[in-house]
Order: C-alpha cells, then structure tokens, then sequence
C-alpha cells in the first residue's frame, strides 16, 4: 500500500516541480501568498510533495501532491488555482480574491473559491470556500509585548470554511504562522493548523519549517506534528517561486 500510495503521488510533484523550475524569475524575499497583494501579471507557484503516517495500525502512509498558483490581476485583485492528488482520489479549486497592503506594515486579504473533491468508493463534494487573511511584516529589533524579535520576518493569520453543498455541512479551517527570515537564504517557519471536518475528529498541527533558497527558487521542508484530535504525523517537501 505505501508504494502504491508513494507511486500515485510521484508523477503530479514531478510535473509541479518541473514547472516551477521552468516558469521562475527573480525572487526578492520570502515568497508569501494570503493577505499580501500582488503587482498585475506577477505569479505565486507553489509545487510539492507530502506524506503522512497511517491511519490506523495496519494501514499504510498516504502521500499527496499539491500545486498551488496565485496570480495577481491589478489593484489589489488577485486569482486562486489549486490541484491536489491522492490514491484514489483528488481535489480542484478555482478563486479569487483581494487583498490591501497598508502603510503600517499589516495587510489584509479576502479569498473566495468553488472546489470539487473525489475519493474513490464516495460521493464527490461540491464546495465554496470563503476566506479572510490577515498578516504583518516586521525588521529585527521589534517588539511583540514584551518580546524582542531576532530577524526580520512577518506573522500571518488565515480562517477559512469550506461550505459543502451535499452533504450540507461546513468545515473550519485556520492556520497561523510566524516566519523568520535571519538571511537572504534561510528561512524558518512555525504554523499552527487546524480544521474540523464533517464525521471526522478535529485536528491540531504544529508545523515547524525551514525554506532555503537556491539562486531562483526556495525549497521548503516541513514536519507536522500532531498535537490533537485526529491529526498524523507527517513530512513535506516544496517548490515556492515568484514569477
């Protein structure tokens, strides 16, 4: 089962790298998709890999691809794509969206998407996806309270709800992150994830990364590490440019 699983999964992260790699341009910064705006005809990519641990004992890991685009339209506009593969099934998602950077330093973002998902042996859901992002930058030497933070960097908050049309359901989503940026080649991530869906426990993550950037791309490796609910542990690789 875990080769099987691995297998279905390889070829859409091979195609999703290869296009990263091929589509890419100069990157200046972190690459940061959510609540920050994009300039006209400027993209986001981003392409990877991700696998979890079993279920349940005698199940094997699952593995997931996931290609994610966002490109700017102008004024603040902005378009969502989203495609991700798993054994057996699959998901699409298509959005758009807006998003203000303001002079303190904070931005704000709206999100709204129509995703179809698959599993093999059920019914496909049909759903929207609304959400709203909030994020701030800030230069080394900050406070937040009474801590002093070490690099630049930026904090982000993003709450979305998936709204199923059968069954009729919704499924929360939030996830919070602290990214650190000591260099202009290393980066270090903490998110904290979490979701609630229909007929399943609710799940907490932590998910700690770190992103290095190689001339024009960053790579990104990340663990999730379950705090709760019905979380697995697991490991993912990916591909973020700027184009």
């Amino acid at each position: 089962m875990l080769r099987r699983s691995v297998r279905n999964a390889i070829p859409g992260a091979v195609f999703g790298a290869v296009m990263a790699v091929a589509l890419l341009s100069a990157i200046a910064g972190p690459a940061r998709a959510g609540a920050w705006p994009r300039d006209a005809g400027r993209w986001f990519l981003s392409s990877g890999i991700s696998v979890s641990g079993p279920a349940q004992a005698g199940y094997g890991v699952s593995a997931e691809t996931d290609v994610y685009a966002e490109g700017g339209l102008g004024d603040g506009w902005l378009v969502v794509l989203q495609s991700l593969r798993r054994a057996g099934g699959g998901e699409v998602l298509l959005g758009f969206g807006h998003a203000v950077a303001r002079a303190d330093g904070t931005a704000l973002g709206w999100t709204l998407g129509v995703g179809r998902r698959l599993q093999a042996g059920t019914r496909g859901v049909t759903y929207l996806r609304p959400g709203l992002a909030w994020g701030r930058g800030f230069s080394a030497g900050d406070r937040i309270g009474p801590l002093r933070l070490p690099s630049d960097g930026w904090i982000a908050a993003e709450v979305q709800a998936e709204l199923w049309s059968t069954p009729r359901a919704i499924a929360p989503k939030l996830d919070l992150t602290l990214g650190l940026t000591p260099s202009n080649r290393w980066t270090f991530i903490l998110e904290l994830r979490a979701n609630a869906y229909p007929g399943a426990r609710r799940s907490l993550w932590l998910g700690p990364a770190v992103i290095l950037r190689l001339g024009k791309v960053q790579v990104k490796l990340q663990s999730d590490l379950p705090l709760g609910g019905g979380g697995r542990p697991g490991i993912s690789l990916a591909l973020w440019s700027e184009f």
